[in-house]
């Protein structure tokens, strides 16, 4: 369309011709994606507001981690979670799976990563809120928390 606007730039007529033509070509999907960005960013906002309004939530999921390997052979391991969390600075999550039970807390105070079969653990001193555990868990360890961004006190901020 570029190319058309520009090979018919001052030329009156012709000009006016192609944008009209070009806006009823694309007036109806452009117009219906805008109304369905809005809206989505709409459902977003309604339901981020929502969870973040919640002075204690659960949620149980189960997850599928997919790996791909050098050869090309797909693996899939799938686990079991379940987060608790009571605002604004405690949560617990477990997660059972083949590879293994891992159980995260936070107290407010301390951030435990434990690993029940073999018995090991990590901790680490963070003062504050949930979100600030959630960042620093991820900071420290390098390892993104799939669906953490839920747990967040405001999680249209994380989305953006």
């Amino acid at each position: 369309m570029k190319e058309a606007i520009a090979s018919t730039q001052g030329s009156g007529p012709q000009l006016v011709a192609v944008l009209l033509f070009s806006a009823v070509l694309s007036g109806g999907p452009a117009f219906g994606q805008q109304e369905a960005a809005t809206s989505a960013d709409h459902i977003l906002k309604t339901m981020s507001a929502y969870l973040g309004g919640l002075e204690s939530f659960s949620v149980n999921a189960d997850i599928d981690l997919e790996i791909i390997t050098h050869e090309g052979q797909k693996l899939q391991f799938s686990s079991y979670a379940e987060a608790l969390l009571k605002r604004p600075d405690k949560l617990h999550i477990e997660r059972k799976g083949l590879i293994g039970e891992v159980q995260l807390s936070y107290d407010g105070k301390r951030l435990t990563l434990y690993q029940k079969d073999h018995n090991i653990y990590a901790q680490l001193e963070q003062p504050g809120t949930v979100d600030d555990a959630i960042r620093a868990f991820e900071l420290e360890t390098g390892i993104t928390a799939p669906g953490a961004d839920l747990l967040f006190s405001n999680p249209y901020c994380i989305f953006r």
